[in-house]
């Protein structure tokens, strides 16, 4: 994981370990169980370079600046504390789909 994504997200995951090369896995911060409380298995998976998340419980998905801004900060937040973690992000992003 870059260093600038992996003190990005830290903060807000939980249980978070190592799941391949690439990948990191957690407990998802997204959903919650009936109960209202969160979900204990680590469903949520995080590309360590390109920052694209998805978890396998809650079917939530998306990438890095989605991430930041599903967790509560504001665009201007995420701008002025997470840019260069986006920049990171960005290098290793999948190219856009092309158009037929």
């Amino acid at each position: 994981m870059t260093d600038h994504i992996q003190s990005a997200v830290t903060p807000y995951l939980k249980q978070m370990r190592r799941a391949g090369p690439e990948e990191v896995s957690a407990v998802c911060p997204f959903h919650r169980r009936a109960d209202g409380s969160e979900g204990g298995a680590s469903n949520f998976f995080m590309n360590v370079y390109s920052g694209l998340w998805f978890c396998h419980s809650c079917h939530a998905r998306g990438n890095l600046y989605t991430f930041l801004r599903d967790v509560g900060l504001s665009r201007d937040q995420i701008k002025l504390q997470y840019q260069p973690a986006l920049d990171d992000a960005g290098k290793y992003a999948p190219p856009p789909p092309d158009p037929v």
